[in-house]
């Protein structure tokens, strides 16, 4: 199985490790050791950054599946981020940057963050709201 590194479909990826792991006829405890196997780059950061013993079941959230749709503005997508981030302890700077240029739909704002990256996501914010201002 292909580590996880955040790009792929997190739904998907949790589905095919729980195959695995059902196949081998792995215990929960076993899942989880071998879970954090396969993460890599910022997602292992990201797990590796939580307390122990704050994980009790390996579930997908839909705090990390925000999409800019079809017709939304920017700034409502602004918006919808912030709402959904705030539910989120101890948040990891570099995830939510990636986070939210993965969610965004193809414009000249996305094309400019590729262009020049932030260093953080309140300079990711503060070019988005310079972004509507200007629009």
């Amino acid at each position: 199985m292909d580590p996880f590194n955040g790009t792929q479909d997190p739904h998907a990826y949790l589905q095919a490790f729980r195959a695995q792991v059902y196949i081998r006829g792995g215990s929960d405890a076993i899942n989880y050791k071998l879970f954090l196997g396969t993460l890599r780059g910022i997602t292992l950061q990201w797990f590796s950054s939580l307390p122990a013993s704050t994980i009790h079941m390996l579930e997908v959230t839909n705090h990390f599946d925000i999409i800019q749709t079809r017709g939304e503005t920017l700034k409502q997508y602004l918006v919808h981020f912030n709402s959904t981030m705030v539910q989120v302890n101890d948040p990891n700077q570099e995830f939510f940057m990636k986070t939210f240029q993965k969610g965004l739909c193809a414009s000249q704002f996305s094309d400019l963050l590729v262009l020049r990256r932030p260093t953080n996501m309140e300079e990711s914010k503060a070019r988005a709201k310079k972004h509507i201002e200007a629009d």
